[in-house]
C-alpha cells in the first residue's frame, strides 16, 4: 500500500493490490474510491478482464504504476496533475485488441446523482425525456448511456458531475459505453459507476469541487471558455421556423404592406402586448432555392423588400438573424464539390447537399465569402443549425 503524494487541494491518494483500488479524497473534498471487481479492467470478447498490481508501488500522483491483467499482459497506469487542479488517470494494455475495451468502476453513494454527458435526461428522442416525467430522469443513475453521435438525437460531451461534488471528464473522443448503476449484464449496480472507451487508452481527469459549481467553472476553463455574446443576444426575442407572406393578418384583417407578413404582425403583437424584442430569427425556408437554401439567394415572395425590412426591424431595436445549415445546395453545392470543400459523406435525405469541410482552410475562406453578401444586407448574426450531420 502507499499513501501518496499531494497536489492540489492536498488530494491525498491510497492504492490497495488485491483487488486493485485506487482511492483519492481529503477532509473537505470528496473522496473518490475505484474499485469493484478490479478498480481498472479490460473488455475482451464480452468479458471483464481485471488487472492487479505489479511489483511494488512507490511514489504516488506523478508516478506510473506498472500493472497486469488476468491473461498476463502488460498494463500502465500514469497518474499525475492535470489542467486546473485535477488529477489525471491515464490506463493502457499492452497487445490490446482492436475490439477490446479499457474500462474503470467505482464506487458511489447510495443517494448519489449524476448529470451530464448528453443534452436530453435519458438516451433517445427528446420523446423519452417527456416520458421520464422531466425530473425523475434528470439524474443519470440507473441509465447506461452510449457516448457516439446519433443524428439528429442529441449533442454529447464526455463530462458529468456528480452531487457529491466532483466531476469526471475522460479525454477521448472515441466510442464509450457509461453505467450509473447498471451492470454489464443488465442487472442493478447501484453501488458503482462503471466507464468502457474504445481506442488506445483511456485518459480522465478528476475534477475537484467542493461544490457543482466549482466542478462546472474548472471544466468550462478547460473546455474553452465561451465568448460574451452581443448585448442584443441578452434579451428577449422571437423566433419562428416557417414563415409565410400571407394577404392577411391571424384576425382576417387584409396586409398589403412591403414587409413579409408573419414577422410585421409578430413584432406588433409582441409590442402590443408589451413584451419586449431585440432580437429575431428568420428560419428556413427563406431562399428560392432547393430546401429553401439553394444558393443562399432569397425568395422574393416570400421574403421582400428584405434590406427594408432588416432596417425596419433595426429602427424598432431589432437585429434580425438568419438560418445556416453546415452545407450548401445548388450552384454552391457544384462549386464546393469541384473544388473539393466538401466532406465526401452523403446525408440520406439531402442527397443533393454538400458538407462543408470547416477543417480545410480554403474551404472556409470560401464559405465566410459566400456570407458576406448576407452580412451586407444587415444581418445581426446567423443561428447555425444542423451540426449533429
Amino acid at each position: 500500500m502507499c499513501c501518496g503524494a499531494q497536489i492540489a487541494h492536498a488530494w491525498d491518494l491510497t492504492i490497495e493490490e488485491e483487488p486493485l483500488a485506487i482511492a483519492f479524497g481529503d477532509e473537505g473534498f470528496p473522496a473518490i474510491a475505484f474499485d469493484g471487481h478490479s478498480a481498472l479492467f479490460l473488455r475482451s470478447n464480452g468479458e471483464r478482464v481485471g488487472l492487479a498490481v505489479k511489483g511494488d508501488i512507490s511514489g504516488g500522483i506523478d508516478s506510473i504504476i506498472a500493472l497486469r491483467t488476468t491473461d498476463s499482459r502488460d498494463a500502465h497506469l500514469d497518474l499525475s496533475e492535470g489542467p486546473e487542479e485535477t488529477i489525471r488517470l491515464r490506463f493502457s494494455v499492452g497487445r490490446k485488441g482492436e475490439f477490446e475495451k479499457l474500462g474503470i468502476s467505482f464506487r458511489v453513494g447510495a443517494e448519489e446523482g449524476f448529470y451530464g454527458l448528453m443534452e436530453r435526461v435519458v438516451q433517445g428522442s427528446q420523446a423519452f425525456s417527456w416520458e421520464a416525467g422531466m425530473t425523475e430522469g434528470l439524474s443519470l443513475r440507473g441509465q447506461t448511456v452510449d457516448l457516439y453521435t446519433l443524428p439528429t438525437v442529441s449533442i454529447y460531451a464526455p463530462f458529468f458531475v456528480s452531487s457529491a461534488g466532483y466531476g469526471v471528464l475522460v479525454e477521448s473522443d472515441w466510442p464509450g459505453v457509461y453505467r450509473f448503476g447498471i451492470g454489464a449484464d443488465g442487472n442493478h449496480a447501484a453501488t458503482h459507476v462503471s466507464i468502457e472507451q474504445e481506442g488506445p487508452e483511456l485518459s480522465l481527469l478528476l475534477l475537484p469541487g467542493p461544490t457543482i459549481l466549482d466542478v462546472v467553472e474548472r471544466y468550462a476553463r478547460i473546455a474553452g471558455l465561451p465568448m460574451m455574446p452581443p448585448d442584443f443576444m441578452l434579451g428577449p426575442g422571437r423566433w419562428r421556423d416557417v414563415v409565410w407572406n400571407l394577404p392577411e393578418l391571424y384576425d382576417g384583417t387584409a396586409y398589403g404592406g412591403p414587409f413579409n407578413s408573419m414577422i410585421v404582425e409578430d413584432i406588433l403583437m409582441m409590442d402590443a402586448l408589451g413584451i419586449p424584442c431585440s432580437w429575431y430569427v428568420v428560419d428556413r425556408p427563406w431562399a428560392a432555392g432547393t430546401f429553401g437554401f439553394g444558393d443562399m439567394v432569397f425568395d422574393t415572395q416570400r421574403l421582400p423588400e428584405i434590406e427594408g425590412m432588416i432596417d425596419w426591424l433595426e429602427g424598432r431595436g431589432i437585429a434580425t438573424l438568419l438560418w445556416l445549415g453546415p452545407w450548401v445546395m445548388d450552384g454552391q453545392r457544384d462549386h464546393a464539390i469541384e473544388q473539393s470543400f466538401h466532406v465526401p459523406q452523403t446525408i440520406p435525405y439531402l442527397p443533393n447537399a454538400a458538407l462543408i469541410d470547416f477543417t480545410n482552410p480554403d474551404a472556409l475562406d470560401w464559405w465566410a465569402g459566400e456570407l458576406e453578401p448576407l452580412l451586407g444586407l444587415g444581418f445581426a448574426g446567423f443561428k447555425l443549425d444542423r451540426g449533429e450531420e
